[in-house]
């Protein structure tokens, strides 16, 4: 998804035909994108994700309340 001002959010996932959670993926850089959020209050998306490629693993469970 991409706007005028070319901010931008690589994957957008629909749930019901609703923005259910977005996705933004970086190769290393692990400061949490500023388009990620704007795209979360424009689209009322209940979860978004930055994924960054380059990081141990974590095992966990994200769609957990925390």
């Amino acid at each position: 998804m991409r706007d005028q001002q070319k901010r931008e959010v690589d994957f957008v996932v629909v749930r019901d035909r609703q923005p259910w959670f977005l996705v933004e993926v970086k190769l290393a850089d692990t400061s949490l994108a500023s388009s990620l959020g704007h795209f979360q209050a424009q689209t009322k998306a209940r979860h978004a994700f930055q994924v960054v490629m380059n990081l141990p693993y974590e095992p966990a469970d994200w769609f957990e309340p925390r």
